[in-house]
C-alpha cells in the first residue's frame, strides 16, 4: 500500500510555563509540509499532534496484565464499538487521565469516519495521528474480494475479516493502557464519556462530520477511498 509522509507534531498536555519562545517543554508547534498549522487553535500554545499513515491493525487481547505489581504498573486493552466525539476526546486529553503512563493503539473518530486514527501517548504526551482507512471503507480491499473471491480463503484475509462487526465493519476503538495505580473502571468511564451517545449514533455518519473537532486535520492520503467516492457522486448529482 501506498504510504504519506508528514512531519510529526508531539501533542504535550503539561503545566508547563514557557521560558522562551522556542517551545522547549515538548510543544511540537510547525508546520507540515502541505504548509497547514499542526494546530487546530489559533492561539494554542500547549497541544499538537503527530499525521502519519500506517494501514496495519492491532489485535490486542482485552485482557488486564501485571506489568510489575511491586511497582503498582498494570495494563488493560480499552475495546469499544463506538466513535469518539472529537470534542469530547480534546478535553479528557487535555486534562490528562491520573496514573496512565503509556497507551497506544487504534481510534475511531465521528467526525473521521472512515479513516482510522493512531493513538500513541507516553507520559503527557499524546499524539493522535491519521492513518489509513478502515478496511471497511477501504475500495480496493473490497474490490479485490469481490473480483477474487478466493482472497476469502487467504489466512491474513480471514484474520482482517474477524474484526468485522454490523454495521460500522471493522471501525473500532483499541487502545492499551498502562499506568500505575489505575483501575481499569475508572479509566473506562472517563473514555466511554467521550463516545458518542446513543441518540448521537442514531444521527450517522454524515451528521457526525458536523460536530466540532478541534484537532489538527490530517493531510489526504494518496489514493482513494469510500468517503472521497460518496463526496464526488454527491457533487455531481448536485450539479446534475
Amino acid at each position: 500500500e501506498e504510504e504519506e509522509e508528514e512531519e510529526g507534531h508531539g501533542h504535550a498536555h503539561g503545566k508547563e510555563k514557557k521560558k522562551d519562545n522556542h517551545h522547549n517543554h515538548g510543544h511540537g508547534h510547525g508546520k507540515d509540509k502541505s504548509g497547514e498549522n499542526d494546530c487546530a487553535k489559533k492561539d494554542c500554545t500547549d497541544h499538537s499532534h503527530s499525521h502519519s499513515h500506517s494501514h496495519s491493525h492491532s489485535h490486542a487481547s482485552g485482557h488486564a496484565h501485571d506489568h510489575g505489581s511491586h511497582y503498582g504498573i498494570s495494563s488493560f486493552v480499552y475495546k469499544r464499538r463506538k466513535p469518539f466525539h472529537p470534542k469530547r476526546l480534546y478535553d479528557l486529553l487535555d486534562k490528562g487521565i491520573d496514573g496512565v503512563l503509556r497507551s497506544k493503539g487504534y481510534s475511531w473518530l465521528a467526525t473521521r469516519h472512515n479513516r482510522m486514527s493512531e493513538w500513541n501517548n507516553a507520559g503527557k504526551l499524546f499524539r493522535i495521528e491519521g492513518g489509513g482507512p478502515w478496511f471497511d471503507s477501504n475500495i480496493r480491499f473490497k474490490m479485490a474480494l469481490k473480483q477474487h473471491p478466493q482472497l476469502m480463503e487467504q489466512p491474513q484475509v480471514k484474520d482482517i475479516l474477524k474484526d468485522f462487526v454490523k454495521p460500522w465493519g471493522d471501525r473500532r476503538q483499541e487502545v492499551v493502557i498502562i499506568g500505575v495505580g489505575i483501575e481499569e473502571e475508572k479509566v473506562s468511564a472517563l473514555l466511554d464519556a467521550c463516545l458518542l451517545t446513543e441518540e448521537e449514533m442514531k444521527a450517522g455518519a454524515k451528521a457526525w462530520k458536523q460536530y466540532p473537532d478541534p484537532l489538527p486535520q490530517w493531510q489526504k492520503l494518496p489514493f482513494e477511498y469510500e468517503e472521497e467516492k460518496e463526496e464526488e457522486e454527491e457533487e455531481e448529482g448536485g450539479r446534475a
